[in-house]
């Protein structure tokens, strides 16, 4: 098939190959980098004998290196693409009945197994580049080994890959074949070029300049074009604007490339075989780390970062960040350099910073969202990811939050069976929010806004600086009209994909209202993103998840009292809104009236200090309205009354009659250790407040009447006759005194109660009041005309003997209207100033 195998190392090991996938139909192929496993290995056993004219199927990760690769194997083979060998990816295919080999992204592997799971044709599936565990390739893995155990036992599969540590795999696999090629790659020094401590982070701005200082010192020391390796775009933009500011070299200045996955074909082709006169620099994101062969390059930058998709369960989002590479991909990166001859890496980060990074990647599916792929399982038939075999299952927490997500979209009902809508929603090559946005349009009618929204938050960044998504459309829809300059390259990818969807529905199956707005339609993809202003401020919203979200300050979509929300920032609290559209609250209840859901609510208001009844509209975790209703019987109260004071007991008189009634019985206990008593303290009377108070709140419905609650009173019936008839003889709240006024007796945790009262009224008595059937003399507390203690003593004779002529003597002459007789013991008591007699 092949004109000549060109002279790479794996061609040594072909033949194990073919031997080992005819024995076994299992195999691992572990090959480095640059051994030629993507171009020569599917041409080679294309004629195998087992094969018996059966086509193969070979799994590129990127839809880059899927047509890089058909097209490198049609030349070695003079012949054009789509003839013998042919690829697929998403809205594009070089194919025709001739084809015998078909590369393909992992999307498309999928829907050719939910097509025909027998794979009737497929011989053979190669998994190329295995090590970058997309979670499409994950999917299909789990897939293709169902199909292997219960429809075609005869289907081989080939996993190769450059860097991966393949004992899980084989274990998983039950250690099939493992053969193992050499790498043709030349030496290439590395060199670590620590960045300036001032910019020793992530930020994009700090990693653009690091990168730009590294390709000016790569360009005076090296010969040769640059591979450069940022995160992302902005890094790309900025590290190129730095570059072109700022000449490199006197003289002819080199030519600045990018490479990513938002340029066209054309483009990126131009960039992987352009060989124009002059030096290159091509600033390039993970794509090129791929099986893609760049010539010229003999220079590597590497960055160190990353930028990859996260999911967090809990918050149910999912947002780019910034992160480390791996030590694999940093090996995979400077190998780059040594692809035709020797080369030289510079590394932008400490040495010591080399040994804490982690060794490999972790695979998507562990911190991806798991909607797409549950879909699929439905689709499938299976409910259950664990049904499956998995090199790395699922987590719990993901799945949960992917079923919850179909189930809100209508995808899945509540047993996890996937439902028409869901059957439709698999069928379209977009992540399941926005194929049930787009399912939506009712047959033949309007649909190109939700084209033109999925088009624009499939492709990556942003159409300026607006998180206004009606800006954005507003950019697209002049583009079009002017197809002027701009953001033009992203502008005519987002009209493309939008004219692919608009094919793809003009048979649409919507029912239901049709929305009218940008945020209408956003809202069908994101119903758990309808964001509800916050009640005080212009930029703080809540989300119909639960979660907070937030504009920036200046954001035009400010004050807007409904939005929906399509991409945010989950990292950051409060969740910095990226892209939203504004949405009325009529078009909200038209589009989700079977969501919201009106109910009668009870509930304490803590600024009213009262309880209040409403009915309540929400959707999910939003209020839409409150309306007040005439308050429940109050037997229905009582239940709030004490979940309210579960959380706020400050609302009850802890401090008066109950109180005292506790110290009463403290002071019992105290002289009868051998005597229980009722435990009337705070702590033990908060913990069962259901039982004793319970019965009193009937009839409550404010904080003043829960305050107002006499609990003493309330505590005092809990306990029998014969006990409270004792706590009243043996430690009685009062006492009357000789003047016949009955004052309040003070008892303390600890000794006797304390009897706060003036002489005068004591004249006459000669020994000290006594509680607890007289065992116990009270702590006399003998205070002045003004109310200031005199003295204290529990000793009434001796004061009358030795203390009150000193005091009769200070007193009378401070005050001389009140009475201060010679002989306390034969005068008259009086509550007033002096006797009436």
């Amino acid at each position: 098939m092949t004109r000549s195998i060109p002279p790479l190392p794996v061609r040594e090991v072909l033949t194990d190959l073919a031997d080992a996938l005819a024995e076994n139909h299992l195999a691992i192929l572990s090959a480095p980098p640059g051994s030629g496993k993507t171009c020569l290995v599917a041409p080679a056993l294309v004629n195998a004998p087992w094969l018996a004219g059966k086509k193969i199927l070979m799994l590129e990760p990127r839809r880059l290196a899927a047509r890089a690769a058909a097209a490198f194997m049609a030349e070695q083979a003079d012949d054009r693409v789509g003839e013998t060998i042919g690829y697929r990816v998403r809205f594009a295919s070089r194919v025709s009945p001739r084809t015998r080999i078909e590369v393909v992204t992992g999307g498309v592997l999928i829907r050719l197994l939910q097509e025909d799971p027998a794979l009737e044709g497929v011989g053979l599936i190669i998994f190329d580049e295995f090590h970058e565990r997309s979670l499409d390739m994950d999917l299909a893995l789990a897939l293709c080994l169902d199909v292997r155990e219960g429809l075609r036992e005869d289907l081989r599969l080939l996993f190769m890959s450059a860097t991966m540590a393949v004992d899980p795999l084989a274990t998983l696999l039950g250690d099939p074949p493992l053969i193992r090629a050499r790498g043709r790659s030349y030496p290439v020094e590395i060199r670590h070029l620590a960045p300036r401590r001032e910019q020793d982070t992530s930020r994009p701005g700090d990693i653009a300049a690091n990168c730009a200082r590294a390709v000016r010192l790569a360009l005076t020391e090296h010969r040769g074009d640059i591979l450069v390796f940022v995160p992302g775009r902005g890094e790309i933009r900025r590290c190129r604007r730095i570059l072109e500011q700022e000449p490199c070299l006197p003289g002819s200045a080199p030519h600045i490339l990018e490479l990513h996955a938002g340029l066209d074909l054309s483009a990126q082709q131009e960039v992987l075989r352009s060989r124009a006169p002059g030096r290159r620099v091509i600033l390039s994101t993970t794509i090129a780390e791929t099986s893609l062969t760049i010539e010229g390059i003999s220079v590597v930058v590497d960055s160190g970062w990353k930028r990859t998709s996260r999911f967090q369960p809990g918050r149910g989002l999912s947002g780019l960040v910034t992160v480390r590479v791996s030590r694999a991909a940093a090996r995979q990166r400077a190998g780059r350099a040594g692809r035709l001859g020797p080369g030289v890496c510079y590394r932008l980060w400490h040495r010591g910073v080399h040994a804490s990074l982690p060794e490999h990647d972790s695979p998507e599916i562990s911190q991806a969202d798991l909607a797409p792929l549950l879909l699929q399982l439905a689709y499938w038939g299976v409910r259950d990811p664990g049904e499956l075999r998995w090199l790395t299952p699922p987590g719990t927490g993901q799945v949960a939050q992917a079923r919850e997500t179909l189930l809100t979209l209508g995808a899945l009902d509540e047993k996890g069976r996937i439902t028409e809508k869901g059957r439709s929603m698999a069928a379209l090559p977009l992540h399941p929010r926005l194929a049930a946005m787009l399912l939506a349009a009712p047959s033949g009618g309007p649909h190109s806004l939700a084209c033109d929204l999925a088009a624009l938050i499939s492709e990556p960044g942003q159409t300026g600086d607006h998180s206004d998504l009606e800006i954005q459309l507003g950019h697209l829809e002049r583009w079009r009209q002017n197809r002027g300059p701009g953001n033009s390259g992203r502008l005519h990818r987002v009209d493309r994909l939008s004219r692919q969807l608009e094919n793809l529905m003009c048979h649409g199956s919507g029912q239901g209202p049709v929305p009218e707005s940008t945020g209408g339609w956003l809202s069908l993809a994101y119903p758990d993103r309808i964001a509800r202003l916050r009640s005080g401020s212009s930029v703080s919203y809540l989300l119909a998840s639960g979660q907070g979200a937030c504009l920036d300050r200046h954001d035009s979509l400010r004050g807007n009292p409904f939005l929906c929300v399509a991409d945010l920032d989950p990292n950051r609290q409060g969740g910095r809104i990226f892209t939203a559209a504004s949405l009325s609250e009529q078009e909200l209840e038209t589009l989700h009236r079977k969501r919201i859901r009106c109910e009668k609510e009870t509930r304490w208001d803590p600024a009213g200090g009262r309880i209040v009844t409403e009915e309540v509209c929400r959707l999910d975790a939003l209020v839409l309205r409150r309306r007040t209703l005439a308050k429940p019987p109050s037997p229905e109260l009582v239940p709030i009354l004490l979940e309210v004071l579960i959380h706020d007991p400050d609302l009850l008189n802890w401090s008066g009659s109950r109180e005292v009634l506790e110290l009463r019985i403290r002071f019992l206990q105290n002289l009868y250790p051998e005597e229980e008593w009722p435990d009337f303290s705070r702590p033990t009377l908060e913990k069962g407040m259901g039982q004793w108070l319970g019965p009193w709140l009937n009839g409550i419905s404010t904080a003043r009447e829960l305050g107002a609650l006499d609990l003493g009173r309330i505590l005092l019936e809990q306990m029998d006759h014969d006990r409270r008839e004792r706590l009243r003889y043996e430690a009685p709240t009062r006492i009357t005194v000789p003047s016949g006024s009955r004052i309040r007796l003070n008892y303390q945790r600890q000794g006797p109660p304390v009897l706060a009262v003036r002489p005068q009224e004591l004249y006459g008595l000669a020994s000290t009041p006594t509680v607890s059937n007289r065992r116990v003399p009270v702590l006399l507390h003998l205070l002045s005309p003004a109310g200031r203690p005199l003295q204290i003593t529990d000793d009434l004779a001796g004061f009358w003997r030795h203390g009150y002529p000193e005091v009769r003597k200070e007193m009378k002459g401070r005050y001389p209207r009140h009475y201060w007789p010679e002989d306390p013991l034969n005068a008259q008591p009086t509550s007033g100033i002096r006797p009436r007699n």
